[in-house]
């Protein structure tokens, strides 16, 4: 490239630095944060799967034509599908529910998350242990005692030592034989990060259970197989099952899907805001950049047309403003990488965990992400730089050197360029804060849900307990007895309860409940509670009467239910003194009904659900739930000392208020709220800086034009209604874009809005009326200098 064309480029990008600077920011910050967004975007979806041709894993699960698909698989059915099928080279089980272990023998008790998983199952991931073997079996030895560690688990408690095969790890009071540990890029993706793998079955545990289960299971397609075939099969094994397990799985089939685009999938929703928020900030700040830079190209119309006069080529200016274009690019680029590795850092604290997306942690500034940002940077300096020159170079140079009437021509194109370039970025404006107000409707609608307790003055803590510490429940019940009795006798604390499991959690119970008073039969929720549990949550009974304490013991079968349910059975009937039966079994007379309450989340409708007494039947994990006096910080560190100390083998464990656990439901509204708040206030003011840029220079240019108007005898008010004239036409504009966009983005984020309708009639209006109206203030300046043009001084300088 000729020396002089680079001279030409950079000459020109440094004139008038402080525009080129502003404008350079904005670019930068907008590509640094579109480098963030693909990283997180690369992590989650773009980037190839963590196992080996993941394309061919399928996803097993229980199908129910009243309870739906996505349900487990049971041990008897998980074999029956591995012993007959013939679409899978490899078949695999894992169950992740309740599989929490104490790690014990460390400074401190630690609770592991871990899976016990089938002989196949990393096999079938194809993958292998850095050190030692996986399990040959689903129990693995006679005794069950082997486990395989991960990584991460490996180092942090036992410093990467190469001779811990073979050495006891002690989880759950019991003693386990490390056989392997997985390698550092080893990681599963069902819920949460895993620990710790298991044998499958637990030591005397059969394999016979039929019907539901709570086994993932996963299968490996063979070669030339295709999914719809695979399906197929499956259909003559569950005709076959029905006939032969009539009692368990006659309604029961097989349901299969592709499993790596069923964990990424629940992901896409959020993936897709985030991105399309972002592409609209790239869009404002690449409108920006080209308003600088046909700011620019115009002020050298005189050199560009003393060029061309003078004999210089098409091709060389052209060249000039692709070098200023690239260089443009190049610098903002440069400076959006650097934000960007700052911003993969900050991303993952973040997004609130609410907000599922894969492999967050994983979101890294790896080759394509880097290669995107550097495509981006050079694609946009490359592609306004060619704007640039397309705007200056194709007109007559005598054009602009004579001043005649190709001026008014050019000066129309200009005018057009601008107002197209402001109404872009105002619509964009728009459409974030439309966003923002359907985010921010939808939040303040699910504060105001009514909850049906009291959430003041109240701290819960989880508590598991292992069961092999603890292997009856007789134990259980003394544990829970204790932690009570000690939690009561603490100074300012006012009631105490134990509820398992703990309200606005990830778990649930779940059961089918039937009545012979009533022809329904459903699934309902089933919540074990103390007998302080109505006191201290202050809640309501409509009917009956609470648990006494001889509900608690073995012999009692009172139940209370919840209003939804008694709806549900008998909706013009008494249901104190009722009969109900849990799975077909277990009997229970209705003494009690509490008024709806949430329970379980904010957002989700109040569901059936039955109360059990806390006590005659009796969980290893629970939570306590704690009134106190007065809300005093240092509460809740006393009351993790006095769970402590009924049992010092059990983890330390974690008390907050009430209120947050109940808060975590708003995480994501609050996200999204905040964060296209900020892009929206982004373009807002670039819009509004852009409006006043415009009227501004338009204003100027028409000097002499109102001060003739002005002369020959026009007031104010014929000059101002010019001046709003073109505001109105830009403001309309953006409107009728703005508002198209912002119904487009308003149905992606159905699936986020609570009470809210995507095309909210008020949320618009108060948009379109709001942006209407701080347009029309930015305008005020530029309206003002023209009334107050003196038409002698401007007529006398002509």
């Amino acid at each position: 490239m000729n020396p002089q064309i680079v001279r030409d480029g950079v000459r020109w990008l440094i004139a008038k630095p402080i525009p080129t600077l502003l404008a350079g920011v904005v670019l930068a910050l907008a590509l640094g944060i579109g480098t963030v967004a693909f990283s997180v975007l690369n992590a989650a979806i773009l980037r190839p799967a963590p196992y080996e041709d993941a394309s061919q894993i399928v996803a097993i699960s229980n199908f129910h034509p009243q309870r739906g698909s996505g349900f487990g698989v049971s041990s008897g059915r998980f074999q029956d599908f591995r012993r007959d099928n013939r679409s899978f080279e490899d078949v695999a089980a894992f169950r992740t529910f309740n599989q929490t272990f104490v790690l014990t023998g460390v400074e401190e008790p630690k609770l592991l998350r871990g899976a016990r998983v089938s002989k196949d199952f990393f096999h079938l991931l194809r993958v292998s242990p850095v050190l030692g073997r996986t399990f040959g079996s689903e129990t693995d030895s006679e005794e069950n005692r082997s486990v395989i560690l991960s990584h991460t688990l490996w180092c942090r408690h036992y410093a990467c030592d190469p001779n811990i095969l073979g050495k006891p790890v002690a989880l759950d009071g019991a003693e386990y034989i490390v056989i392997g540990v997985m390698p550092r890029s080893f990681k599963t993706y069902f819920d949460r990060p895993m620990e710790l793998w298991l044998p499958l079955l637990e030591k005397g545990q059969l394999a016979s259970e039929r019907g539901l289960g709570d086994l993932h299971v996963l299968a490996r397609l063979k070669r030339g197989i295709t999914l719809q075939q695979a399906q197929t099969e499956s259909a003559i094994l569950d005709h076959r099952l029905a006939e032969q397990y009539p009692e368990t799985d006659k309604d029961l089939s097989f349901r299969m899907s592709y499993w790596w685009p069923s964990i990424t999938g629940g992901a896409r929703p959020a993936l897709a805001i985030l991105s399309g928020a972002v592409a609209l900030l790239l869009l404002i700040a690449c409108s920006t950049m080209a308003f600088v830079l046909l700011a620019k190209a115009f002020s050298r119309e005189k050199e560009i047309s003393i060029r061309l006069a003078c004999g210089a080529s098409h091709l060389r200016l052209t060249g000039a403003f692709l070098v200023e274009g690239m260089l443009y690019g190049a610098l903002a680029g440069g400076l959006g990488i650097l934000l960007a590795f700052w911003g993969t850092h900050s991303i993952v604290a973040l997004v609130p965990e609410s907000i599922y997306i894969p492999r967050l942690n994983e979101t890294r500034l790896d080759a394509n992400v880097v290669g995107y940002s550097v495509a981006m940077a050079i694609s946009v300096g490359l592609i306004f730089g060619l704007i640039s020159a397309f705007s200056m170079i194709r007109t007559e140079p005598f054009t602009h050197l004579g001043g005649g009437a190709g001026t008014i021509i050019q000066n129309t194109l200009r005018k057009k360029v601008r107002i197209s370039l402001v109404v872009l970025q105002m619509a964009v404006a728009i459409i974030l804060t439309v966003g923002t107000g359907l985010m921010l409707k939808s939040l303040v609608l699910t504060t105001r849900v009514p909850l049906g307790f009291n959430s003041d003055r109240l701290l819960m803590s989880e508590i598991q307990l292992s069961p092999a510490v603890m292997s009856h429940p007789d134990s259980w019940r003394s544990y829970y007895r204790e932690v009570t009795e000690k939690l009561t006798s603490t100074p300012g604390v006012e009631s105490v309860a134990i509820v398992s499991p703990l309200p606005f959690g990830d778990e649930a119970f779940m059961g089918t409940v039937s009545s012979p008073t009533s022809t329904n039969k459903r699934d309902s929720l089933i919540r074990y509670i103390s007998a302080s549990f109505a006191s201290s949550l202050g809640l309501t009974l409509t009917q009956g009467r609470p648990f006494l304490e001889t509900d608690y013991s073995a012999k009692s079968e009172a139940v209370i239910v919840n209003e939804t349910f008694v709806h549900s059975f008998w909706p013009e009937g008494d249901p104190v003194g009722k009969r109900i039966s849990l799975d077909s079994k277990d009997a229970y007379t209705v003494v009690g009904v509490f008024k709806d309450f949430k329970d379980f989340n904010r957002t989700t409708p109040i569901l059936p659900e039955i109360y059990l007494p806390f006590g005659k039947d009796v969980t290893p994990f629970a939570a306590a739930i704690v009134r106190i006096k007065s809300q005093d910080s240092f509460f809740p560190a006393v009351i993790r000392d006095q769970i402590r100390s009924a049992d010092r083998n059990q983890p330390l464990p974690k008390v907050r208020a009430l209120a947050s656990f109940v808060s975590d439901d708003l995480a994501s509204s609050r996200f999204f709220s905040v964060f296209l708040g900020g892009l929206a206030c982004v373009a807002l003011l670039l819009a509004l800086i852009g409006i006043y840029a415009t009227l501004s220079l338009s204003v100027g240019q028409r000097s002499r034009e109102f001060a003739i108007r002005m002369a020959l005898g026009a007031d104010r008010l014929n000059v101002t209604t010019l001046v709003i004239k073109d505001s109105l036409l830009i403001i309309i504009g953006a409107e009728v874009l703005g508002i198209t966009g912002a119904l487009i983005l308003a149905k992606s984020l159905s699936t986020l809005l609570f009470g809210v309708k995507p095309m909210d009639p008020v949320t618009l209006a108060a948009v379109a009326l709001m942006s209407g109206t701080t347009a029309l203030a930015a305008s005020y300046v530029p309206t003002r200098a023209a009334t107050d043009v003196d038409p002698a001084i401007i007529l006398r300088s002509e």
